[in-house]
């Protein structure tokens, strides 16, 4: 307790790191509760980051429950979460990271992840609404009213095995 207020103190920090230590630990309680409770094999997290599921990948890891991460935005190699410059205690980091793409699966540091921990699974809503483009009325009510809008699109995919369909797709929009 001595030492954390000298470090706050010299670093001009007000952070109420007892506050934290205790909301973790309640998180935890928690997962671990309904882990026991449930019993799953594995499971999912998206933000494996924040503090709740922090606790969450604590406790599965004790139960021996395998934790996988869903990518769910863009990461690159200044995402914070995905690079390292210490050594990580693996117990709060998900056993397998399942990406849309080879190029998200390089940006991830190695002590983050191992490359036999990543797997390349693509991004299954784009890929469902490519599959669905042709007779989706929803979404080609939504893109219309967008071009009605805005006189100039940019469209951005970040998905580099369907760029090409998804642009075929907005073509036939436009």
């Amino acid at each position: 307790h001595e030492i954390m207020e000298q470090v706050l103190l010299k670093s001009e920090l007000d952070f109420d790191y007892v506050r934290y230590c205790r909301e973790f630990f309640a998180l935890y309680r928690a997962a671990k509760i309904r882990i026991a409770f449930h019993r799953p094999e594995v499971i999912f997290v998206t933000c494996f980051e924040t503090m709740t599921n922090h606790a969450i990948l604590y406790a599965a890891h004790q139960a021996g429950c395998r934790v996988i991460a869903l990518q769910h935005g863009f990461i690159s190699d200044s995402h914070p979460s995905y690079q390292c410059f210490y050594p990580m205690d693996r117990q709060y980091l998900p056993d397998e990271h399942w990406v849309f793409g080879e190029a998200f699966a390089d940006t991830i540091h190695p002590q983050i992840a191992a490359r036999e921990q990543i797997r390349i699974v693509g991004n299954s809503y784009l890929r469902s609404r490519l599959q669905n483009a042709a007779t989706d009325q929803e979404t080609i009510a939504r893109f219309s009213r967008l071009k009605a809008k805005y006189s100039r699109l940019v469209l951005v995919t970040l998905q580099d095995p369907l760029e090409q369909r998804v642009m075929d797709v907005v073509q036939r929009w436009s």
